[in-house]
């Protein structure tokens, strides 16, 4: 099933404050094909919020491990901390 609302900049603006207000801790941020990257989705929003962690699958297979890694660490220490991910192996992701 294609996205029915388009991404843009001001959809995640209205994202992240929407799930601050509504207390949440952590945003799933999607990882797949017809997605936008998630690294840099989830930088986008961690700076759009104080509180607000981003979760992100990370996908050893797909990214080199010691990158990887690398890429988590800075992530996290550049947004206060506020950095989740999941590790997973899948090969694609799809969310229902």
């Amino acid at each position: 099933m294609d996205a029915q609302i388009p991404g843009s900049p001001e959809l995640c603006d209205r994202v992240v404050q929407a799930a601050e207000k509504a207390g949440f801790e952590y945003l799933l941020i999607p990882v797949g094909s017809a997605c936008w990257e998630a690294w840099i989705t989830g930088a986008f929003m961690a700076a759009r919020s104080s509180s607000i962690k981003p979760l992100i699958a990370a996908r050893p297979g797909y990214i080199n491990p010691v990158l990887l890694a690398k890429m988590i660490s800075t992530f996290d220490h550049m947004s206060g901390a506020r950095m989740a991910a999941k590790t997973t192996s899948a090969s694609a992701c799809a969310f229902k």
